[in-house]
């Protein structure tokens, strides 16, 4: 189930980062929040997979 979940989250974080490509750069900022937002929720997904393993 963990590892279901950690899956589902390395997933949505793909869909920031997707987003990224189609901004402006008058939106750069916005961008930022995007990755950063999906790279934390990468990192969980990981987290929470390795948690599930061990």
């Amino acid at each position: 189930a963990f590892t279901a979940a950690g899956g589902a989250v390395g997933a949505l974080a793909v869909l920031p980062m997707a987003a990224i490509a189609g901004d402006d750069w008058e939106r750069l900022p916005l961008a930022i929040v995007r990755a950063v937002v999906g790279v934390a929720l990468l990192v969980t997904g990981v987290v929470i997979g390795w948690i599930a393993i061990f």
